[in-house]
């Protein structure tokens, strides 16, 4: 996981398997790990805060490693209103 202008590595990037609940987060290296996965082939969604989301796909073959490494763009981020109340 890395960032496309600084080319350093991303951390609590969230990787989820589009279609289950399966994800996993990077780390402050911008590794990542999703285990338990049969074999098939898979959409993997990259999403972070403040950057554009990647998708990739991979096959899982049985017993096999599969690496999928994403390159995230800074993008800017609409957050909806927030509204506080005192009680």
């Amino acid at each position: 996981m890395t960032d496309v202008g600084t080319k350093g590595p991303l951390s609590d990037v969230r990787v989820q398997v589009v279609g289950s609940v399966s994800a996993g987060r990077s780390d402050a290296n911008g590794t990542y790990r999703i285990t338990g996965l049969p074999a098939g082939t898979y959409t993997l969604r990259a999403i972070r805060l403040g950057y554009s989301q990647g998708v990739a796909s991979v096959t899982v073959t049985t017993g096999g490693t599969v690496t999928a490494n994403f390159a995230l763009s800074v993008a800017a981020t609409n957050l909806d209103a927030i509204t506080i109340s005192a009680t």
